[in-house]
């Protein structure tokens, strides 16, 4: 038996197996909220990573030196962590909607 399931968007009757709501044209919400992450995650990296290498830079030649590099060795640890969970997401997202692009 084919059970209809409701819209998390606009509150309308939809099969469990479609991925997008037919009345308001909305992916549903839990692969809409992961893609969210996954952007998310992915402009959190490029930010630690590019705020590593500023704050590098900055202190380059200064008598704290050491502990801008230790700074930046944690900034660059978080920038890849977030790059690893955007991956994570991307492709949680990716097998929701069914594009194994890389397969």
């Amino acid at each position: 038996m084919n059970e209809a399931t409701v819209c998390s968007w606009c509150e309308a009757e939809v099969s469990p197996e479609a991925r997008r709501c037919r009345y308001c044209g909305e992916l549903r919400k839990d692969i809409y909220v992961n893609r969210v992450r996954a952007y998310s995650m992915g402009a959190i990296a490029l930010v630690t990573f590019l705020g590593s290498l500023g704050f590098q830079l900055w202190f380059e030649g200064s008598h704290v030196e050491a502990i801008a590099d230790a700074v930046c060795g944690v900034l660059m640890f978080l920038s890849g962590a977030a790059v690893i969970a955007a991956g994570v997401f991307a492709t949680r997202v990716s097998k929701s909607l069914r594009t194994y692009w890389w397969i």
